[in-house]
């Protein structure tokens, strides 16, 4: 089951749920998302017969800014702060030791703000004008 969000429309938050992979293809940021994740309460709420999700970013540019960009968090002695990192990063955090996690995420003008979690804390800016979510029902998978 296919459904698409304008930016401007409520995106279901798909809080604690992991991600298996991210690739960038074309003018899509693409995440795949673990199977069995109808465990998850939020998935619960959002689409209780969800056996894996495809989502997928339209990705735009705003002014000269870049598609997206990436930076980690950094705890400092007063306060934190976010370091900017190459965004080549992304693909290889979900196939880190403790996982990629889709924590939460913020809707800014025409971006989104997500917020990952490894064994460090990451935040996304996507520049995208829709979402879309592929949903993978449990008749529908296969491994």
């Amino acid at each position: 089951m296919i459904q698409k969000y304008k930016i401007e429309e409520a995106i279901p938050i798909l809080h604690d749920c992991g991600i298996t992979k991210i690739a960038v293809e074309h003018d899509h940021m693409v995440f795949t998302f673990e199977h069995e994740l109808y465990q998850h309460e939020a998935i619960q709420q959002i689409h209780p017969g969800a056996k894996s999700l495809i989502m997928s970013f339209h990705l735009t540019r705003l002014a000269k800014e870049e598609e997206y960009r990436l930076y980690v968090r950094k705890a400092g002695k007063r306060r934190e702060s976010y370091k900017r990192i190459k965004k080549e990063t992304l693909m290889d955090l979900p196939k880190g030791e403790h996982g990629l996690q889709y924590l939460y995420h913020y809707v800014g003008a025409r971006e989104m703000i997500l917020h990952l979690c490894t064994d460090q804390n990451y935040v996304l800016y996507v520049c995208t004008d829709e979402v879309e979510f592929n949903w993978i029902e449990s008749q529908q998978f296969i491994v």
